[in-house]
């Protein structure tokens, strides 16, 4: 009877005991954002280091750019992600920031049999045409020609598109437009477009699954994604010659962006040198100038703040990469000392880095 009692007793002391732990591992506070699907690998990796060891839940939705966009307009969510830059009028209007946080590699991928990753080249101008609906057979003149050691299938090509808002369509249709005047006087640059030929879907996942599933197919995704998910990427015609997608590429365009520093929005040249990878999303943070709550915007400045300051591994884990240098990285921080609350106070004052302007 006694040791029946004892374990009993010994039972509610570990319940008690875990029941405190639950408490003490509680956390203090809770911010939302929501928008790039290009993002989310790289976002769900940096919340669960982050959340834990500053005691800030933190969720993010996968919802594309748009809807991100939307979201935080309405003020409904603290921080929103975007691969597709606000002008300063529409900055202005919303009562938002914008400041640049992540940079991606965005690849074609394709579904070929017996052509393996990274052995397909493509140039620019045959990569229009494809999504134009002039080129829709793998054994095409034009694509025998760039590839003339691989046998390549005699199958029709099965054109994969985002049909939701997306940065990704933004930055791929941004490059077809650089490429190709016939795109860019018919199709131009879109978030969101009534594609000539293929099948949309949404979100980045939905692009991945979709060319895996359909031989023949042809999509476009963010490196990382493409890498993790065992998805066949491409070679693009840089100048002379052709290029892999990969993270020194990556880099190697990263650091020749400019910003205007009212908006970050990107004032890059045009051109590319044949070494720098020519598919660049850029990823903006977006929040709200003036924050309702204190320890929300608080939280959220931190979040980024330590994004943007750390040497994460987790960039070179899935091929991204963040902005380059203490000038840029201090004019971000002027920004985020920005921040105030419906009182007009300052949210969090940043300190500039040591060792630059």
């Amino acid at each position: 009877m006694f040791t029946n009692i004892k374990l009993a007793w010994t039972r509610t002391l570990i319940i008690i005991c875990a029941l405190f732990a639950q408490v003490a591992a509680a956390a203090d506070n809770e911010i939302q954002g929501a928008g790039s699907s290009l993002s989310n690998s790289i976002m769900q990796k940096l919340i669960r280091e982050y959340g834990p060891a500053h005691r800030v839940d933190i969720t993010y939705r996968a919802v594309g750019s748009g809807e991100g966009i939307r979201s935080i307009a309405a003020a409904s969510i603290d921080f929103a992600l975007t691969d597709v830059p606000l002008t300063k009028y529409e900055l202005d209007l919303l009562g938002i920031l914008q400041f640049p946080v992540f940079f991606s590699a965005i690849t074609p991928i394709v579904n070929l049999p017996g052509v393996g990753s990274s052995e397909l080249k493509l140039s620019g101008q045959v990569l229009a045409e494809i999504y134009m609906g002039r080129i829709n057979n793998w054994r095409d003149a034009k694509l025998i020609a760039l590839n003339p050691v691989l046998n390549l299938p005699d199958l029709p090509i099965t054109v994969i598109t985002r049909s939701d808002a997306s940065g990704s369509s933004y930055v791929f249709t941004g490059f077809l437009s650089r490429e190709s005047s016939q795109w860019a006087e018919s199709l131009g640059i879109g978030s969101k477009l009534s594609w000539p030929t293929g099948q949309g879907v949404r979100g980045t996942d939905g692009v991945i699954k979709a060319v895996k599933q359909t031989p023949g197919a042809i999509g476009y995704a963010e490196l990382g994604d493409a890498i993790s998910n065992k998805s066949s990427i491409v070679q693009i015609k840089t100048g002379e010659r052709f290029l892999t997608p990969s993270l020194e590429s990556l880099n190697q365009s990263v650091g020749q962006f400019k910003w205007d520093r009212n908006t970050y929005y990107s004032i890059k040249g045009e051109g590319y040198s044949e070494t720098q990878w020519p598919i660049v999303a850029v990823t903006y943070a977006l929040i709200r100038r003036v924050c309702a709550d204190d320890q929300d915007a608080r939280d959220t400045l931190l979040f980024f703040d330590w994004i943007l300051t750390g040497k994460n591994p987790a960039f070179t884990e899935l091929s991204m990469s963040t902005p380059q240098g203490g000038v840029a990285l201090n004019g971000i921080r002027r920004k985020f000392s920005e921040v105030i609350n419906s009182r007009g106070i300052v949210i969090q004052n940043f300190e500039p880095l040591r060792g630059a302007q």
